[in-house]
């Protein structure tokens, strides 16, 4: 690699134990994702990902499909690899293999395909699980369900509503029930006109993920008003408010 470029080396590590095609190593390496994408983010999620890739495409394939990733299309990548992780904390079995083998095939591999085909997944994992789940909060985690000048900020009250959330925005919130749960995270929906426009997970007063449909990156006035209702709320010996 030239020298002063950034690598993500939990990538580069995932494809010595995977892939076999030293060539085609090469090619990988020398991907380039843009801005958007999170390699600390995603560093969880690399090994799990070449696990599933392996047991439905083969190397060449697996190529041609992070290629697609980083030429315009990596901003499906990190919720794709998410999604497979949900799959396996909400699933029934023991090994990350197992999980994956009960993954049915896809007719065609492509970036949005494969999405769609984990998250078809997860959903019939979690649509039983769910149906009963009932979320209880402290009064701390309520007070900052607020109704602004240009937003409604709510909390799921339960599994079937967080589900409903995770297919209005095309993405794995669905797979967050576990954490809401164990109170691990909490997920807040920010509301215009009774249409949810993006959610919002805390974890530890702390903004973990913040994303609209299909986990695009927030507007910059969603960006400016998600940072004040977070200093309001979350931030200690603060003064910064937005109206009610």
């Amino acid at each position: 690699m030239d020298v002063g470029n950034r690598f993500d080396h939990t990538f580069i590590h995932t494809l010595t134990q995977h892939i076999q095609d030293t060539n085609l190593a090469k090619e990988l390496i020398g991907l380039k994702f843009n801005d958007f994408f999170d390699s600390k983010r995603a560093a969880p999620y690399w090994n799990t990902f070449f696990i599933f890739l392996l047991s439905h495409v083969n190397e060449r394939k697996i190529v041609s499909l992070l290629k697609q990733y980083a030429e315009g299309d990596n901003w499906w990548l990190l919720d794709t690899m998410q999604i497979l992780d949900a799959i396996i904390d909400n699933g029934d079995y023991e090994t990350i293999e197992e999980h994956i083998q009960a993954i049915s095939k896809a007719k065609k591999y492509s970036c949005i395909g494969i999405h769609n085909l984990l998250l078809t997944h997860l959903r019939k994992i979690i649509a039983d699980k769910n149906v009963n789940l009932i979320f209880t909060y402290s009064e701390k985690t309520t007070e900052p369900c607020i109704q602004s000048d240009i937003y409604e900020i709510r909390l799921p009250k339960t599994g079937l509503e967080l589900n409903a959330w995770g297919e209005l925005l095309h993405n794995c919130l669905a797979g967050y029930c576990n954490r809401v749960m164990e109170r691990e995270s909490f997920i807040y929906g920010f509301f215009q006109e009774t249409q949810l426009q993006f959610a919002v997970e805390v974890q530890n007063d702390k903004i973990i993920q913040a994303s609209s449909k299909y986990n695009a990156p927030l507007s910059n006035e969603q960006k400016r008003v998600l940072d004040a209702w977070h200093q309001r709320f979350f931030v200690k010996d603060t003064h910064t408010i937005i109206a009610n």
